[in-house]
Parts: C-alpha cells; sequence; structure tokens
C-alpha cells in the first residue's frame, strides 16, 4: 500500500497518499492520530506504519496486532 514511500513521510507525502489538503494532515497530527515528530522548525516527518493503522481504522479494519499493519506497509 504504501511501500514505495519512505518510512518516515514528509506532509506532503501524505497529501498524496490520502488525497487531503496540508491542513487535514496537521489536524491529524495534533489530534495525535498519527505519529509524528519534528524534524527542524517546521519540517514534520510522520511513521508510515502509523499512518498506515490509521487508515485501516478509518476503513473500519480492526488492528490488534502490528503484524496486521506489516502487509499493507
Amino acid at each position: 500500500m504504501f511501500d514505495e514511500y519512505p518510512l518516515y513521510l514528509s506532509v506532503q507525502d501524505c497529501c498524496e497518499l490520502l488525497s487531503v489538503e496540508k491542513h487535514a494532515i496537521y489536524q491529524l497530527i495534533n489530534d495525535r492520530s498519527i505519529k509524528a515528530f519534528k524534524t527542524g522548525e517546521h519540517q514534520w516527518r510522520i511513521v508510515r506504519k502509523s499512518l498506515a493503522e490509521y487508515v485501516l481504522r478509518q476503513a473500519g479494519i480492526p488492528v490488534e496486532d502490528e503484524s496486521e499493519v506489516d502487509e499493507y506497509v
């Protein structure tokens, strides 16, 4: 699903993957719906596996084990 992207995604990468605008990604970061960290003063990186978990949860697919996410990452 996301395997052609790096392990740590930029906000722009997430926008492309989810077909949303930047403000939606920043909202997910602020809500702690996805795991992210700052690399500089204004640069966020999102953990690819965290984004995959978010997508699966939104699709109604329960994620109880990390290995379940691995097949999508």
